[in-house]
């Protein structure tokens, strides 16, 4: 399954709904989870997030606590067109970028709108710099324990 991932991530391709909840049911099946787990996701249309939870119900977990990396548009743009010139990425061009925050925007909405309402959500700057941003994930997950 991994490979089919990979497939739609280095094609700039949003991972169909139906193979995001097999992995994820099938690594959550695995003992390790039981310790805890992060998810970490580019917005998700919202039915990961219906399939979500019975999956997760059906293991008897929860999530506890949904992070989210806001990060601004341009600082976005900065850092992928960063990331086209070290690792010469072609679907990083600024026509691309677009595209893709668009869709993020479109995609991402509901999402926060979903789990501040179930009191899980927890926003992190993510225009900070990388060891502020880690310092603020982990005292938000350290928090959720």
């Amino acid at each position: 399954m991994g490979l089919q991932v990979q497939e739609y991530v280095k094609s700039g391709r949003l991972v169909p709904d139906a193979l995001v909840v097999e992995v994820v049911s099938g690594r959550l099946a695995r003992t390790t989870a039981r310790k805890g787990f992060c998810w970490t996701d580019s917005p998700a249309p919202s039915v990961r997030r219906r399939n979500s939870t019975p999956i997760l119900a059906s293991k008897k977990m929860s999530l506890d606590k949904v992070l989210y990396l806001k990060l601004s548009e341009a600082e976005a743009v900065n850092r992928l067109l960063g990331r086209a010139k070290i690792e010469g990425r072609e679907d990083d061009n600024p026509e691309a970028i677009k595209k893709r925050m668009a869709v993020f925007t479109d995609l991402t909405e509901p999402l926060i709108a979903y789990y501040h309402a179930a009191g899980v959500l927890e926003t992190i700057n993510g225009d900070a710099t990388v060891e502020a941003v880690a310092a603020a994930v982990s005292a938000a997950l350290d928090a959720a324990r």
